[in-house]
């Protein structure tokens, strides 16, 4: 996760159209492109990976080494997302994040509730993305009859309005 986090540019990686690599580039764009490319792909095997781990982590089954890796897991993602809020991926990411900060799992539930409030106290723009997320974590309160962890509940309180 520390070497994705160092690696990822500040910015959005956007993958060449079919005419776009018909065109003749120099090398040096020619290289930039298969760099970003794959490592866009790694991320995303990356994001993959740790979805499934929280995944696993969160079932009501799950051994105690399942829950903290999935905790560990959902550590990362947050992490990487703080680190990077404009990068590819985010939505899903901001996704994972909101679903696994109502889990039973207090590993699971700790660091995605602190990295949703670390995300949306840095910056106010991810509510763009993010708003529909937090709609999505409302409606999930509601199917759940109101039952909201503390954590999530000061996540909730610290929303600015």
């Amino acid at each position: 996760m520390a070497v994705l986090r160092d690696l990822l540019p500040a910015y959005r990686i956007r993958l060449p159209t079919a005419q776009e690599k018909a065109t003749k580039v120099s090398k040096e764009i020619r290289a930039l492109r298969d760099y970003e490319a794959l490592l866009l792909g790694h991320y995303q095997a990356f994001l993959k990976h740790c979805d499934a781990s929280c995944q696993t982590g969160s079932g009501r089954y799950a051994a105690p080494h399942e829950r903290a890796y999935g905790g560990t897991a959902a550590t990362c993602l947050g992490e990487l997302l703080c680190a990077h809020p404009h990068f590819n991926f985010r939505a899903h990411v901001l996704k994972i994040l909101a679903a696994k900060a109502g889990c039973a799992a207090k590993e699971m539930r700790g660091p995605c509730c602190t990295s949703l409030e670390n995300l949306f106290d840095a910056d106010q723009q991810v509510w763009k993305v993010g708003g529909k997320r937090i709609g999505l974590q409302f409606v999930q309160v509601r199917l759940k009859s109101f039952f909201i962890p503390l954590n999530l509940k000061s996540f909730f309180l610290s929303i600015p309005s």
